[in-house]
């Protein structure tokens, strides 16, 4: 049977637990905010390509130990534990060529050593696509983008991305909104 003295150590532990237990030390960085993907990716058959919901978010080289530029990273749906992905996506954005509000344009050619704008690469196996390619158009604007403690990211997007096997891959249309705060890069695990 329940007491009137259970209860109030209950109500006595539920209280400690909403003072003390939730609270965050202020070094910590907010990962209170979700992830708010309204990404819709489209085939040319009008399907849409569904991804897995693990995000990582991070700001740090283009490519480590080889391409120093500052960048913010975005993956979405690739699993690092998993050695063949069958779709995903990336989104790379050199953080010096990006103006909140204005619209960087598709298609976004640079030389592999010279990253500049944003790279948006998608796998959709067996199709790869790039907003590199000649047949992506549309473009992205950036509403936040900071890399510090409490860094975020949000995009609206509206574009073509071309498949990198011309010929022989169909483009996919890319639109909606995303914000994410920064979560840190994936674990990758060394062979």
């Amino acid at each position: 049977m329940f007491l009137k003295k259970d209860l109030a150590v209950l109500v006595l532990i539920f209280f400690l637990l909403s003072l003390f237990g939730c609270s965050k030390k202020s070094s910590e960085p907010d990962i209170s905010s979700p992830v708010k993907n309204n990404l819709i990716f489209k085939r040319s058959d009008g399907t849409q390509v569904q991804f897995k919901p693990n995000t990582f978010v991070w700001c740090g080289p283009w490519e480590e130990d080889k391409i120093p530029v500052e960048t913010f990273h975005i993956w979405v749906g690739f699993d690092p534990a998993v050695q063949e992905q069958k779709t995903g996506w990336m989104l790379q954005a050199v953080i010096s060529d990006v103006n909140i509000g204005e619209e960087l344009e598709f298609p976004n050619t640079f030389s592999w050593n010279h990253p500049d704008g944003v790279l948006l690469f998608v796998l959709d196996d067996p199709n790869e696509l790039s907003t590199q390619e000649e047949d992506s158009r549309g473009g992205i604007v950036f509403q936040k983008l900071s890399c510090d403690t409490e860094g975020e990211v949000q995009f609206s997007i509206d574009a073509v991305i071309g498949s990198e096997f011309s010929g022989t891959g169909d483009s996919l249309k890319v639109s909606g909104t995303f914000y994410a705060p920064i979560t840190g890069p994936p674990v990758l695990k060394k062979k």
